[in-house]
This record gives C-alpha cells, structure tokens and sequence, in this order.
C-alpha cells in the first residue's frame, strides 16, 4: 500500500532493510535472477553498491520482497539493452548508441531544469519521433539511461 507520509529513514533501517532484500533476492529462483547471478560471477561492486539499492528499496515503500523483485528485473533490462557490462557500473553517456543521441538531441524526452514542489526530477515526453527511425530498442535505452540519470540524482 502506497503511502504519501515521509519515512523517516535512520542508519540501522536503512541496514535492516538491505539485509532483508539481499535475503528476499536469494529466496527468488534462479530463473528470476540470471543477471544477478552474471553480476556476481563477474565480481560485480556496483550490484552490491547500498545506495544503489536504496533506491529500489525507496521505491516500494521499503518491501523487501517486492525491492528485490524489481532489482533483479532491472539487472536483466540492463544485461537485455546494454550487455553484461551493465552489471558492473552505472551508464554513462558514453553507453548511448548514435541514434539515441540523436533522439535525445530531438528532444522528445527532456529532463527538465527545473523540479517538482517536493524537489524531484521531472522526465518529460514530448511531441513525436519517428517509429521507424527510432526503434523500441532504442527508445527503451535511452529511457533507461535518463531513469538512471533520474535515479542517482541526490535531491530526487
């Protein structure tokens, strides 16, 4: 159930809580963590990165169960869209292919100066591009990179 309250977050909930989502993440069946498992064979820091964790946490108003659950489905889309090195740092954006940079230049997605009342980013779609230029591919990658770029954001 979402809650529009502030959680007020202290250091040892903050533990407890990325201690229960590491457990929830190895109750999940292989089937549902092929990206996570990849990320752990391969050394992978950034998948074990807390503050990028948090932020799936954060965003299921601190259930365990349904942080990990996204986790683990963003780690995939990640392997999916970009390839295993994905696993090992955040994009940049140096990761984006030509014709996402220029379908950013387009500016049908803008990421907006300015904030929120409550201070957060704001994404934007805007207008139209051209679905046979621009593929659901390439679409998908550079909404996943602002939603990074979004997500890492200090204020948001």
């Amino acid at each position: 159930r979402r809650t529009s309250a502030p959680v007020v977050e202290t250091a040892e909930m903050l533990q407890i809580a990325l201690g229960c989502m590491e457990l929830e993440i190895q109750a999940l069946p292989d089937s549902q963590k092929h990206a996570y498992n990849k990320g752990l064979n391969s050394s992978s820091k950034y998948i074990h990165d807390p503050e990028f964790r948090l932020g799936f946490i954060r965003a299921e108003v601190y259930d365990p169960k349904k942080a990990a659950v996204r986790f683990c489905k963003w780690l995939e889309l990640l392997v999916e869209f970009y390839g295993d090195f994905a696993l090992t740092r955040r994009l940049y954006y140096s990761d984006l292919k030509k014709e996402e940079l220029e379908l950013m230049k387009e500016g049908a997605y803008q990421l907006l100066p300015s904030r929120d009342r409550i201070g957060r980013r704001v994404l934007t779609l805007t207008g139209s591009w051209d679905v046979k230029k621009y593929n659901v591919a390439c679409r998908t990658r550079l909404c996943m990179y602002y939603a990074t770029v979004v997500a890492e954001d200090i204020m948001t």
